[in-house]
């Protein structure tokens, strides 16, 4: 897949009507910082703004540009969120086309990140999006990390107020599912129809044809992950095991030790968490079962494989195929360079690329639905926005290839591979890590037939 030498600062492609209201008045829109901008009217941002079912959200000549960041971004965080946070940073910093630490402009405005934890949590994540969607001049936010958080949550608050909250992190399929779908929510990251698809494929050779054990905490994230799993390992020998949140590897492991004596010994075990239960598993695990321990990219991080590497544990872990951007020149020559200058390591997760790229898409979609005012204030129809981000075709991201869907996923498809520890693609992983199964599918291919 192509990727770009440098983020790509011109127009993304957009399609429809969405722009027709700002066309036919004559509104030019602009497509980067360099570019002549249009001057519109007061009365035609009146005309604009009442027309749109949303208002404007507006900026006074020298008003910060607010984005959010509702990310997992507690003490007892998965280091997740704290790498996508970093993701949305220095796609501000790079606003002005260098990362010298400062935060850019965009149409001459400052770019300013308001940052929230979602808590892993329905509740927490509804909390945090209800302090962000009042804050003064948010334009839109990325997030949320934990599908949890979004699903009848943060991602219901945002459309009720008619703003865009794009994740780079929510995989469930229920967040963009046609009927369930929010209006204003959309993902740069995989959808799980496909990891779950690839994880079941390859879990299938694992267990050959034996005993399967699948541990689900009740999440979105989770479910979604255990049920396209269970459906791709074509197995009836497959056992369910519940656990709590909260619980600690003692819990894990009697659970554990109770399925074994109902159902036998397991030849693969699979288990998509986030946070702690990641580690707790690890720790649960190690030393107890000769079964293949099986994880997804909730777990992909550097504490969980420090952990498996002190218990003498083999952990496999599926996560979009990170190959291809480390290959990328400006990624190598400029993004990882200024990510280790100004937070001290190398990333701890992989979702960072799809952070920078959400942020990008805000951007450019500010850029081409903004209305300039002759004193340099300027409006923002929301319908307008949301439709330029929908309207995204074959954007060249560091995540991937973006089109968005009528839905909100804007991954066309992904590569995924598995890993097996210590070769894990992050800080503490091997030197060039290679995977051990890999496998390519298109959202459109895993979807046919829904609206």
């Amino acid at each position: 897949m192509e990727r770009l030498v440098k983020p790509d600062r011109k127009w993304l492609i957009v399609t429809g009507v969405v722009l027709a209201a700002l066309v036919l008045l004559g509104i030019g829109l602009k497509a980067c910082d360099d570019a002549p901008a249009s001057v519109v009217s007061a009365e035609e941002v009146e005309e604009v703004c009442e027309e749109d079912f949303y208002g404007c959200v507006e900026y006074l000549p020298d008003g910060p540009i607010g984005i959010g960041a509702l990310l997992w971004l507690s003490a007892s965080a998965d280091p997740v969120g704290i790498d996508s946070r970093r993701g949305v940073e220095l796609a501000i910093d790079y606003l002005d086309g260098e990362f010298d630490g400062v935060a850019g402009t965009v149409l001459g405005h400052e770019a300013r990140i308001e940052a929230v934890d979602d808590g892993c949590d329905q509740e927490q994540g509804r909390r945090g999006a209800e302090v962000l969607v009042e804050t003064e001049g948010l334009l839109a936010a990325v997030g949320t990390t934990c599908s949890s958080s979004a699903q009848n949550a943060a991602a219901e608050v945002f459309s009720e107020k008619g703003i865009m909250l794009i994740s780079p992190t929510n995989t469930a399929p229920e967040l963009t599912d046609p009927v369930l779908r929010e209006e204003f929510y959309a993902r740069t990251a995989p959808n799980d129809l496909i990891q779950g698809t690839v994880v079941g494929t390859f879990g299938r050779r694992l267990a050959g044809g034996g005993r399967a054990i699948v541990i689900t905490d009740g999440t979105t994230y989770t479910d979604s992950l255990v049920e396209s799993f269970s459906a791709g390992l074509q197995s009836r020998k497959t056992q369910r095991v519940v656990v709590r949140p909260d619980d600690g590897p003692d819990g894990i492991r009697t659970a554990f030790e109770r399925a074994v004596s109902r159902g036998g010994d397991p030849e693969v075990v699979y288990f998509p968490f986030t946070g702690e239960l990641c580690s707790a598993t690890v720790e649960a695990l190690a030393g107890l079962t000769d079964a293949k321990l099986l994880t997804s990219d909730g777990c992909l991080n550097a504490e969980v494989l420090d952990l498996a590497r002190a218990g003498g544990t083999e952990v496999y872990v599926s996560g979009p195929d990170v190959r291809d951007l480390e290959t990328n020149p400006f990624y190598g020559s400029e993004f990882l360079p200024a990510y280790r200058e100004q937070y001290g390591e190398k990333p701890t997760a992989i979702f960072h690329a799809h952070a920078f790229d959400a942020a990008n898409l805000i951007f450019d979609a500010f850029r081409r639905t903004a209305l300039i005012q002759e004193d340099g204030s300027i409006a923002v129809p929301r319908t307008a926005f949301r439709e330029a981000v929908f309207s995204v075709t074959a954007y060249d991201g560091f995540s991937g290839r973006l089109t968005c869907t009528v839905n909100g996923d804007c991954q066309e498809g992904s590569l995924i591979s598995i890993y097996r520890s210590p070769a894990w693609p992050i800080e503490g992983g091997t030197a060039n890590p290679k995977p051990v199964y890999s496998q390519a599918e298109t959202l459109a291919g895993l979807t046919e037939g829904q609206d």
